[in-house]
Formats: C-alpha cells, sequence, structure tokens
C-alpha cells in the first residue's frame, strides 16, 4: 500500500509535461520487453510444434505428410 501512496504523491507533484515525459520515456521500455516475450512465446511455440509433430511422426512412422525438416512455425515478430 506504501508504494501505491508514494506513486500516488509523485504524480500529484508531476505537471502536465512532466506526464507527458514520464509517459514518453515509458514506451521504448514496454515495447522492448512486449518484443522479448513475443520471442519467447515463438521460441515455446516452435517447440511445442516439433514435439508434437515428432511424436504424430512416432505414432504413424509411415505417414509420409508429417516432415520435420521442412515443418517450421513462422512467428510474425513485426512492429506493434
Amino acid at each position: 500500500m506504501g508504494a501505491i501512496r508514494d506513486l500516488a504523491e509523485v504524480f500529484e507533484k508531476l505537471t502536465p509535461l512532466g506526464f507527458i515525459e514520464l509517459s514518453t520515456a515509458q514506451v521504448p521500455k514496454q515495447f522492448e520487453t512486449i518484443s522479448a516475450q513475443n520471442k519467447e512465446l515463438c521460441a515455446l511455440a516452435q517447440k511445442m510444434a516439433t514435439e508434437v509433430l515428432r511424436q504424430s511422426r512416432e505414432a504413424c512412422p509411415r505417414n509420409h505428410l508429417i516432415n520435420l525438416k521442412t515443418a517450421k512455425l513462422k512467428c510474425h515478430s513485426g512492429n506493434l
């Protein structure tokens, strides 16, 4: 609760221009965090998809439709 009170005091003393500057400075940090999380999520999805394909191949070895070497999960990592 003390952290919320401290934050409220900071915002009370902050001018409108100061608030805009603070908000603007926060945007690149948020973008970096989201980008890093996106990369981690894509890596986990790729690992999961590869494992599912491997297990499918083991369950049905004659299935020529599943090729682990060419199966790739494409993650969109474009700009937000």
